[in-house]
């Protein structure tokens, strides 16, 4: 390919010494060897030899071709090393040979020049292309840190030649990094796992010719713990009447794997626990509501309550008493009042005994004796029910019993 435009973005940064021929003579006044190129280089190259501040010898190639290129540079004085340098005056690719003796890099600071003798032979190299970027690698949100839950990610990097790079996540906690196991996309949602750690973002550009180039972001902040969203307020579903039920409703939270637990609450004074409570006579006038805690690992813990509902008395649902017994002089009648709906608390009846609809004194009791005085006549019972907590219900009177002569 021709490389004029590649070349002027990407500073040559690599290449090999194959061999250094150390038994030159100690007289000679030349280093040679062959400069591999893998494509054509358009603009002027030169190979400089450079002693100290001072270019000494120059070999102009001009356009460089494709393959191997030999080069002799003379002009040399014997026992002096030199440093090489290999430039083009149109662009601002270069590099500087790093080693005399083993494979070696071409940098681009001096400071890094390897020394080669002259008389040195076979000093052979071939020169690789870094690949270019544009823009820089920032973080996205670019002023929020990193969050359990929330998606993060880099933008803002351009590679040469529609090159799709390769990508890693990587995890520092203390003094440990290691790579996050799955994660090279260009974002990432970071885990309960990682509260705590900084995140580090490396994408590696690879093409044919070229030394693979690796670019990172910098640590970032402390992954925070996350928030938990309430998709659903919470409320409760029930009569706020003494002896009914209510039960949890809602509470719809993200993540769904979120452990939700609640607390019953009269007042300040908690009653009860679990999804449902039932409504006790001592909570009449008081409002009733719900805590609920949410907790997830990675995750900030949550709470949200009910408003409160007060809590009116409970219903009586009174029912018809029964007379139980044989209706024969001497023989005990009892009352049956049945079962009034009370759900919770206990429950006081009172009774009055009626001889043909009208009360028998002092007959009060839940039982009743017959006495002479009831033989053929109808005998009934009322019953009133009354209990803490609920609302008061009428009297109910038993379907009357005759007393046979």
């Amino acid at each position: 390919m021709a490389a004029s435009g590649a070349v002027a973005v990407a500073l040559i940064v690599a290449a090999t010494i194959a061999g250094v021929n150390s038994a030159a003579a100690d007289d000679a006044d030349e280093i040679s060897g062959t400069m591999s190129v893998p494509a054509s280089l358009d603009g002027e190259w030169h190979l400089e030899a450079w002693l100290g501040e001072e270019v000494v010898a120059d070999l102009p190639f001009g356009t460089v071709t494709l393959g191997d290129m030999p080069y002799t540079l003379t002009g040399l004085e014997p026992g002096q090393s030199y440093e090489l340098r290999f430039v083009s005056e149109s662009t601002f690719a270069s590099g500087w040979v790093a080693s005399a003796t083993e494979d070696v890099a071409l940098v681009e600071s001096r400071e890094h020049a390897a020394l080669i003798p002259a008389g040195s032979i076979d000093v052979d190299f071939r020169i690789e292309f870094s690949i270019s970027t544009s823009g820089e690698l920032k973080w996205m949100p670019p002023d929020a840190p990193p969050q359990v839950g929330v998606k993060y990610g880099v933008h803002g990097l351009m590679w040469e030649s529609n090159i799709v790079p390769d990508s890693q996540w990587y995890r520092r906690a203390g003094a440990g990094v290691r790579a996050i196991d799955g994660e090279t996309a260009a974002t990432l949602k970071p885990t309960a796992g990682l509260a705590g750690a900084q995140l580090r973002y490396c994408a590696t550009g690879r093409m044919e010719s070229h030394q693979p180039r690796t670019v990172c972001t910098e640590y970032s902040d402390p992954v925070e713990k996350g928030v938990l969203q309430n998709r659903s307020p919470l409320s409760t579903v029930g009569t706020p009447k003494v002896g009914e039920e209510l039960r949890v409703k809602g509470g719809v939270w993200v993540p769904s794997a979120a452990l939700r637990s609640y607390a019953w609450y009269v007042g300040s004074k908690r009653v009860g626990l679990g999804t449902a409570y039932t409504l006790k006579p001592a909570d009449v006038g008081r409002p009733v509501w719900v805590l609920e805690i949410v907790r997830l690992a990675g995750y900030e813990q949550a709470e949200a309550r009910t408003a409160g509902v007060k809590v009116a008395k409970g219903d009586l649902v009174p029912k018809v008493p029964a007379v139980a017994g044989w209706p024969r002089l001497g023989a005990t009648l009892t009352a049956r009042p049945g079962v009034w709906g009370v759900k919770t608390g206990d429950i006081a009846f009172t009774y009055r005994w009626a001889r043909n609809g009208r009360a028998v004194p002092g007959a009060k009791g839940a039982t009743y004796r017959i006495t002479k005085a009831d033989l053929g006549a109808k005998i009934t019972v009322t019953v009133r029910g009354v209990a803490a907590g609920y609302g008061t219900a009428p009297a109910e009177k038993s379907k009357p019993v005759t007393v046979p002569r």
